[in-house]
């Protein structure tokens, strides 16, 4: 959904003046979550597997219909779980979609100029050698 996401900005907004000054905005993280929800984007966790399966074998044991309101009651807990877990990873998300966007306009030559100026373990790098004290603390 991250590369569908991504061409579909790339077809709908203006090339960036400058690829170092790229960022998406708070709309554009929910524009991302509504998209999610259009294309019925869904994944599927581990304990919601297993609580399908033993929902299976309650109905096959003829028990399924006494639980059928927990059973809902906690696939709507497990959505509301997904959906937190998706803000609750916002900036892995938003990282990955800025690199498959500047990708989009500036191809992988660009994304290194992002990188650059963007990532914060390249500006620590940076930061660490352009001092000599700093570097050589680490040496030490």
């Amino acid at each position: 959904m991250i590369f569908k996401y991504a061409t579909d900005y790339y077809y709908n907004h203006p090339e960036p003046a400058d690829v170092t000054q790229f960022e998406l905005t708070e709309a554009e993280f929910n524009s991302f979550k509504n998209f999610l929800i259009s294309n019925n984007f869904n994944f599927e966790t581990k304990a919601e597997k297993a609580f399908a399966e033993a929902f299976l074998i309650a109905k096959e044991e003829k028990i399924g219909t006494a639980i059928d309101s927990d059973y809902e009651d906690l696939l709507n807990a497990l959505n509301s779980y997904k959906t937190q877990a998706i803000d609750a990873n916002k900036n892995e998300i938003l990282a990955l979609l800025s690199d498959e966007i500047v990708k989009r306009y500036f191809y992988r030559e660009g994304l290194y100029t992002y990188y650059k100026a963007t990532n914060p373990e390249i500006q620590k790098g940076k930061e660490i050698l352009n001092s000599v004290s700093n570097y050589k603390s680490y040496l030490d």
